[in-house]
């Protein structure tokens, strides 16, 4: 195809993820459930972006997003680490403010990876998606699986590349 980009490069994916949205969905009625996702998604979102970071996908209460992608960084993996802090921070404010305005109680997991990951155009002809795929991606979201609320879990590689940039 004309026009579709895809290139291996290496980087770190960050998946974060709702804890309990599903009953918060259920139970609350959808004019009450979207402005409390663009509330997230927009929170996770200035999040990203101000740790250098790009948002590659957003569904149902899970956003994908990578450092070092597609320009290379060679902090990649320390900016996910305090992207998902602040993450973390932020989603804290918004619990509070709902739990307090709703009565819902939600949390939220994060899961971290680093290595070679395919960034590109993946899809139908007609509705292709910029995003990225591979091992490295697929890592990170069993870890945002694994998550507990309030938890943002990293691989070795992510662990490892932060000791190197630490003894730099």
């Amino acid at each position: 195809r004309e026009g579709v980009r895809q290139a291996r490069l290496p980087g770190t994916a960050l998946f974060a993820a709702m804890r309990g949205f599903t009953a918060v969905a259920e139970r609350l009625s959808p004019s009450d459930v979207v402005p409390l996702l663009n509330e997230y998604f927009s929170m996770l979102s200035a999040v990203t972006r101000e740790h250098g970071g790009t948002v590659f996908h957003m569904a149902g209460d899970g956003l994908m997003a990578g450092f070092g992608l597609p320009l290379p960084a060679d902090d990649a993996s320390g900016r996910a680490v305090s992207a998902a802090r602040n993450m973390i921070t932020g989603f804290g404010k918004l619990a509070t403010e709902w739990k307090a305005r709703l009565g819902i109680e939600t949390g939220i997991g994060i899961g971290i990876n680093a290595g070679d990951v395919i960034v590109g155009d993946v899809g139908a002809p007609e509705l292709p998606s910029y995003t990225l795929i591979g091992d490295t991606v697929n890592v990170a979201e069993r870890l945002v699986q694994r998550a507990r609320a309030g938890e943002a879990l990293f691989s070795l590689s992510v662990s490892l590349l932060l000791a190197v940039m630490a003894n730099k």
